[in-house]
């Protein structure tokens, strides 16, 4: 029995260890990464010959809560400075 108390107390202690660890790693819980670049400053700049489709246009219509999306990019064109961003929201409920 004392064995068994002292395992979890182990396990216990290393659990609350790694999860201190976590939180002190970065801006702590919750902090997106892409939630740092500025969109509103994004530019579009498309040639005749370049598209980009997404599918489903829309998430979560059969209340689901995570869901592929399939990216589909032309470009006749391409250059190394060529990008293309994907964001959805955490909850799109």
């Amino acid at each position: 029995m004392a064995q068994s108390f002292q395992l979890f107390a182990i396990v216990v202690i290393l659990g609350l260890t790694n999860l201190a660890g976590a939180a002190a790693q970065g801006d702590g819980f919750g902090e997106q990464p892409l939630s740092k670049i500025a969109i509103e400053k994004a530019t579009i700049n498309l040639s005749s010959t370049t598209s980009v489709k997404a599918s489903p246009s829309v998430l979560g219509l059969k209340d689901e809560d995570t869901e592929w999306v399939t990216v589909d990019l032309e470009n006749q064109t391409p250059t190394g400075d060529d990008s293309v961003g994907v964001f959805s929201p955490a909850r799109f409920k």
